[in-house]
């Protein structure tokens, strides 16, 4: 099995006491604790500021895109994925993070799965920024092989996405100079389409 540095990240709601205990026992099945793991608890709904949220995020233009105003929850993810981002500020570029929601369910072992991308990229010379591992809506019922490329970088939801760190570095310096303004997954479509993301599935 390939050996690879990798830094887990588990986005979470301090307030879904299940959702942790979920977490915890994915974590102990899998022996995902080899591995230094942060809960991303800060900007929970109810703490996070009106000046926070105003930095990172453009309201009125989610509003005028959506036709809607942007959810509390929303508002969260949004500001808790770039704080993850944001602490990889001194990894090295040739480390992996792997980033999850918290509502993840393993079908396999993960550490098995990304040893094994990653020795196949290795042998077959394949660069890639992002691997989205799970399974979206527009993914189920698809009985291709689960790893394949998109001519365009789209996403896949962000349940699970295994980044290199340089790219996830590149991904924060965009959302540092343009605020997001739509769901995060739907905006990460453009963030990776304007940074010419190589993206699979």
């Amino acid at each position: 099995m390939k050996s690879f540095p990798l830094n887990i990240f588990i986005i979470h709601y301090s307030k879904l006491v299940d959702r942790k205990d979920h977490m915890d026992n994915e974590i102990s099945k899998w022996s995902l604790d080899k591995f230094p793991i942060t809960f991303e608890t800060r900007f929970d709904q109810e703490v996070m500021t009106d000046e926070e949220v105003k930095g990172s995020i453009d309201l009125e233009s989610f509003k005028t895109t959506t036709g809607r105003p942007m959810k509390k929850g929303e508002q969260s993810l949004s500001l808790k994925y770039k704080s993850i981002l944001s602490s990889l500020e001194d990894f090295p570029d040739d480390h992996y993070v792997l980033v999850l929601e918290d509502d993840v369910v393993f079908k396999e072992d993960p550490v098995s799965y990304i040893s094994s991308l990653l020795s196949y990229c290795d042998s077959n010379k394949i660069d890639f920024d992002c691997v989205f591992m799970g399974e979206a809506w527009m993914r189920r019922g698809d009985n291709r092989d689960i790893f394949f490329h998109k001519d365009h970088p789209a996403t896949n939801g962000l349940c699970t996405v295994l980044y290199k760190v340089s790219s996830a570095k590149r991904v924060l310096s965009h959302l540092n100079k343009n605020k997001v303004s739509h769901a995060l997954d739907w905006h990460f479509n453009r963030v990776f389409e304007e940074l010419d993301f190589n993206v699979y599935w």
